[in-house]
Formats: structure tokens, C-alpha cells, sequence
């Protein structure tokens, strides 16, 4: 893999050799320090966290995912109900979640940042402090058991969680780092991609998605930085690709992308 290194707004991504490495230059405090983590085939990973009650958390990483939030029946497996509290969304819909502070033990593993677009409210005050959510499983959430059951997790950090921090996420060594430097001389290399966020209309940035470019066959294309891009497959998508396994590290492309390939190019191998 050739090296890219991605900036924009003091954040940057350093893909090399399966290394890749997000760095915002303007909030990053504090040491470098390697996270406890477990790798999933060698493609995306899972930071270990110790909880309150004592027990090991599995946290799975996903840039492109949404709001942090616990499976279900977590937060009754922990013991730790009576911290549970309820905010409301736009002061009217009710949402469940737990202080992270009140989740986590170790102060080492940083704590997810609260969203400007999805903000919560308790008391008619906005909840400042950094929180994850314990879904009802109803609505938005009622996939969620048949999700945790093909690739388990206790918690998924989404997008919210990787915001105002630096991070490397080294594949080959099976290692997650925050808090990890980039010199000045780094953001203005000759291999710099810049990447971008969706901001509203006084510049500020909505959500922590990082999109970044590729080149196919000379067409550039803007895609999501994905750390926790998964492909549930069927028993006939195992015999495809030749595994036992009930996901994949995957990517996705927009079906005319797609169709375009296909038809220019009917030789590539598909699966169906």
C-alpha cells in the first residue's frame, strides 16, 4: 500500500503498509499511549475497556458509524442501572444513556466527545459531559440484537467517539494509539490528501465522518473513512469468499459506481 497522509482542519490520516493514523493537532493532549485492544481478523478492532463494575468491555471502532451506544442488555449485565439517566433529543424525545465516567474506570481510554447535531437535554440544560447510549431496542435500534449477535460487541463506538483526538490504528502490528504526534513537516508533505467534513453554514463541523479520495481507472471519487466497514455474509457469501467467518472488513461503493464498473469492465470478478 502506498503511504497517504490525509489533513484537513488539524485532522490527519496516515495510511502505510496497513497503518493508519488520525491526528487533530489543535485538541490532542496528553501522551501517547497504546490502548488495550483486540483485533478481528486483522481488520478492525475492538478497544478494551475496563468498566466500573470491574468487568472487560469490548468496544468496537467505527468512524463511520453514528452515536456511541451499549448492546443490549449491557448495561443490566454490568449492574450499573441506577446510573443510568434519561435525557431528551430537541427537548422531546426520550433517550436513555450512561456518563462515561460512570461506565469506564480507566482514565486512560478516552471518552467519546457530545455532538453539536445530536445533542442531548436534561433538566432543559444541554448534557455536556460525554455519554453513551442505552438503546429501548425500539425504532432506530430494534436491528441491533441480530447485529450484536453476528459480530459481538458490549459497546459501538461510532463516529462521535474518534472526534478531537489523535489516533493510530497500526493493522500490522495489531496496535491502537492515541494521543500520537505528527510533525509540521508531515502535514506539508508531498503525499498530503486533504479530507473533509460536512460543516454547517458558519464552518463548523457537524459530524466527525471523514471523507477522503481515491482514484479508480483516473476517476476520483470521494469515499468514508471507515474503520468498522463490516459485510455480514450468508452461507452462500462464505463459500464466495472462502470463509468461515460471519463478517468482513469490507467497502462500499454507490450502486451507480458500481454498475458503471460492471459494465465497462464485465471481466472483474463479482459475487452475487
Amino acid at each position: 500500500m502506498r503511504n497517504i497522509l490525509i489533513a484537513i482542519l488539524g485532522v490527519l490520516v496516515l495510511a502505510s503498509c496497513g497503518q493508519q493514523q488520525m491526528n487533530d493537532t489543535q485538541t490532542n493532549t496528553g501522551p501517547a499511549t497504546m490502548l488495550p485492544s483486540k483485533f478481528l481478523n486483522g481488520e478492525r478492532f475492538y478497544i478494551k475497556m475496563k468498566s466500573t463494575a470491574g468487568d472487560t468491555i469490548l468496544a468496537f471502532g467505527d468512524s463511520g458509524g453514528g452515536l456511541s451506544f451499549m448492546a443490549p442488555g449491557e448495561i443490566e449485565k454490568l449492574h450499573l442501572q441506577e446510573k443510568q439517566k434519561k435525557g431528551y433529543i430537541k427537548h422531546i424525545m426520550g433517550m436513555q444513556y450512561i456518563e462515561f465516567a460512570d461506565l469506564v474506570a480507566d482514565k486512560n481510554i478516552p471518552a467519546p466527545q457530545p455532538t453539536t447535531k445530536f445533542s442531548l437535554s436534561r433538566h432543559f440544560q444541554t448534557v455536556t459531559s460525554p455519554y453513551i447510549i442505552v438503546p429501548d431496542n425500539d425504532g432506530e435500534f430494534k436491528e441491533l440484537p441480530a447485529m450484536v449477535k453476528l459480530m459481538p460487541f458490549d459497546i459501538f463506538l461510532g463516529q462521535n467517539y474518534f472526534m478531537g483526538k489523535a489516533w493510530t490504528f497500526d493493522y500490522p502490528k495489531q496496535q491502537v494509539w492515541v494521543n500520537t504526534p505528527l510533525t509540521v513537516a508531515d502535514a506539508t508533505a508531498a503525499n498530503v490528501q486533504k479530507i473533509g467534513f460536512k460543516k454547517d453554514d458558519k464552518g463548523h463541523k457537524l459530524f466527525g465522518h471523514a471523507s477522503m479520495k481515491v482514484s479508480v481507472e483516473g476517476e476520483e471519487l470521494d469515499v468514508l473513512f471507515d474503520t468498522g466497514a463490516t459485510i455480514f455474509l450468508t452461507e452462500d457469501g462464505k463459500k464466495s469468499l472462502n470463509t468461515t467467518e460471519n463478517s468482513v472488513g469490507g467497502s462500499f461503493i454507490a450502486k451507480s459506481v458500481f454498475d458503471k464498473w460492471r459494465s465497462k469492465h464485465p471481466e472483474w470478478r463479482c459475487y452475487t
